[in-house]
């Protein structure tokens, strides 16, 4: 009979016990969740002050943010519409000449296309966007930002040779302008206006004199030893997925006295989570100029933390695309300055060499495996092709051919005759 007294008085002490380790829980975990967003906050500040220096490709430097200009352009365009922006796309892709309708929608526009043109004057370039806002951010005009750019290389094909080759090197310059800390959606559109621009040089570079030819080989050989630092993106990305975890993990963000105990029960994960995301900054470092060794470093750290934190294999999947989009737009510049370098030898000295020196500048060499990019001129003398391995790492003698991930070679096509 003594016994039940005797545990009537111990639960008391059991539950005070209890309530301690709670507190105490609760205490440690809000401390962490301080912590984080502490770094967090410090984090994106960092971020903010970043700017990407670049040199301009010719005339006076203007002091000024380039992606500031490039998107005050952009909000001036007007949509041209589905239809007419396809059938722009094909014109420019396939070097066809402009239908009236199309001629009279650029001269109407004319201004927006004169600014976007005047962007790549600037000194830096910088995307500021509000970070905290994670996957909730606001994300540039992309669509329009393409029809744009198709307008200047539309315009870029009806100009003499050294008016096209500088026009369209402007707009793989503005594909680079938009990437830094921008979202890594800004990587696959250089590399899209990067293709639209490879083929127009390519045609343009035919019809131009060995001046031309040499300006325009040292502009993009400039494009390719300053390329946009695509670590900022990547940067970007994780501030945002760390700012979504951030509000998952916040319990003045639940509404209700259920989710705040939903919250705390999955805080622990949140937080460890999140915690792998921090010092974002340390990204930075990967840049084209890096490749392919930046693309592997991410791909073994992100493994490692996959493992540890499941939920942050998504984050690093579109990454990783990402990546190779920008590999892609990057290996088109190599080929470029290395096909108008081989052009330039070509009117100088009178034929085609089979070996370019560009080809050995370490600088110019294939992105995706550190070697020399592939070069051939065919047995007639009529064609010139030059690729890259691509993202699957095996040379398919510059096949064209796509597979579910993309090309199996990146390669660049060019009529000799």
């Amino acid at each position: 009979m003594s016994e039940v007294p005797d545990i009537a008085r111990k639960i008391p002490v059991f539950v005070a016990f209890a309530l301690l380790a709670l507190g105490s829980a609760l205490a440690y975990f809000e401390q962490a969740y301080r912590g984080l967003a502490h770094a967090l906050e410090r984090d994106v500040t960092s971020a903010r002050t970043f700017r990407w220096e670049r040199p301009v490709l010719r005339g006076a430097m203007g002091d000024g943010n380039s992606a500031d200009e490039i998107y005050a352009a952009v909000h001036e365009w007007q949509p041209l519409g589905r239809t007419l922006k396809r059938s722009l796309a094909e014109k420019v892709y396939y070097g066809l000449p402009l239908e009236a309708a199309q001629q009279n929608a650029l001269k109407a526009r004319g201004v927006a296309l004169r600014q976007l043109r005047g962007a790549a004057q600037q000194r830096w370039s910088h995307t500021e966007l509000a970070v905290e806002r994670g996957s909730q951010m606001r994300v540039p005009d992309y669509p329009k930002l393409t029809e744009a750019a198709l307008g200047l290389l539309a315009e870029a094909q009806t100009s003499t040779p050294d008016a096209c080759l500088q026009e369209a090197t402007d707009v793989l310059r503005i594909g680079q302008d938009i990437v830094p800390s921008a979202p890594l959606e800004a990587a696959s559109v250089n590399a899209h206006l990067t293709a639209f621009a490879a083929r127009v040089i390519a045609r343009c570079a035919l019809r131009a004199d060995l001046p031309a030819l040499r300006r325009t080989t040292h502009e993009l050989r400039v494009l390719a030893t300053h390329p946009a630092p695509t670590g900022t993106s990547i940067e970007l990305h994780e501030l945002a997925a760390a700012a979504d975890l951030q509000r998952r993990a916040a319990l003045t963000e639940q509404p209700s006295p259920v989710q705040v105990a939903q919250t705390l029960a999955a805080r622990p994960q949140l937080l460890a989570s999140w915690n792998g995301l921090s010092n974002a900054a340390r990204f930075r470092h990967i840049s084209p100029e890096r490749y392919p060794e930046a693309l592997e470093d991410w791909k073994r750290e992100q493994d490692f933390r996959v493992r540890a934190h499941p939920e942050l294999a998504k984050n690093g999947t579109q990454v990783s695309a990402r990546l190779e989009d920008d590999m892609r737009a990057q290996a088109l510049v190599r080929m470029l300055c290395v096909t108008l370098s081989a052009l330039s030898e070509r009117a100088y000295r009178g034929n085609m060499p089979l070996a370019p020196s560009a080809l050995r500048e370490t600088a110019l060499s294939d992105p995706f495996r550190g070697q020399p990019l592939r070069y051939l001129v065919s047995s007639n003398g009529a064609e010139l092709t030059i690729w890259s391995v691509g993202a699957d790492y095996r040379d398919d003698n510059g096949s064209d051919d796509w597979t579910e991930s993309g090309p199996r070679d990146v390669t660049l096509h060019v009529a000799l005759r």
